[in-house]
């Protein structure tokens, strides 16, 4: 009896620590990318637009110094 008590209370431990993540899983995803010319030089302030090409709906997005850009809290 004893054998099967501590798997049951380590199964319940488990349940009990990882029930947080459930709430913390989100619908949206992030792009993030880096702007550069065909000689591979970043392109500092260069403007990028994301667009849904369903929805027609577009966000603008300005390359930073070293080119980078994101995209955050994108939907599928």
């Amino acid at each position: 009896m004893k054998p099967r008590w501590i798997i049951m209370m380590l199964a319940a431990l488990l349940l009990f620590f990882n029930a947080g993540r459930a709430f913390t899983q989100t619908i949206t995803g992030v792009i993030s990318g880096t702007v550069t010319d065909p000689s591979g030089q970043d392109i500092p302030g260069a403007v990028v637009t994301l667009i849904n090409e369903g929805t027609g709906d577009s966000r603008p997005a300005i390359a930073d110094a070293a080119g980078n850009f994101v995209f955050p809290a994108v939907l599928p």
